[in-house]
């Protein structure tokens, strides 16, 4: 299981998205995708709203961008 707050990649959320075009229910796709019911809801709702997948910006400390400390 993902930890909590971690960003699905694009290519999960198309999937995501794709599986629910093609008619299959939430919990059909829970199953394929193999996410919390929840999340895929939350996927799915956010892109009928907004109509995309982007992530939109987070609040807080920006990840490090290089390895040096």
């Amino acid at each position: 299981m993902a930890r909590h707050g971690k960003q699905l990649t694009p290519e999960a959320k198309s999937v995501i998205i794709k599986l629910s075009k093609q008619g299959l229910s939430r919990r059909k796709n829970k199953e394929i995708t193999g996410y919390n019911r929840r999340t895929v809801s939350k996927i799915l709702k956010r892109f009928a709203e907004r109509g995309n997948i982007e992530n939109l910006p987070r609040s807080g400390r920006r990840p490090k961008t290089t390895s040096d400390g």
